[in-house]
């Protein structure tokens, strides 16, 4: 992650991570986020293969840090409001039937 936010001239670092993989991106900036995630990962892959950043989560971090994509990183601890704006499916035993639940009355 640090190599290619200090490649890419990246100036604000990050308070904290986001997991990458799942994710909901504004249809403005999710196409730009996953193209240069995956130059990334291809990048990572040669020089960083056995390191634990050698995945996608480090690359999609820097990712947003370079397009400076604004995320608020939905953690329940910095963030309490998180329940106003979006659904939390992590964290507890039944939180996957809750979002196999959710995802069926969506149509998924």
């Amino acid at each position: 992650m640090a190599y290619l936010m200090v490649k890419y001239g990246v100036s604000k670092l990050p308070e904290r991570e986001v997991v990458a993989g799942l994710y909901l991106l504004h249809e403005r900036d999710h196409k730009k986020v996953l193209k240069l995630t995956y130059r990334g990962c291809l990048k990572n892959s040669t020089k960083f293969a056995s390191h634990e950043g050698g995945g996608d989560q480090k690359p999609m971090n820097a990712a947003l840090c370079i397009l400076n994509v604004d995320w608020h990183g939905g953690s329940r601890f910095f963030c309490p409001e998180h329940k106003e704006y979006f659904d939390h499916f992590f964290g507890k035993d039944n939180m996957k039937n809750v979002f196999l639940k959710k995802a069926r009355s969506l149509g998924c």
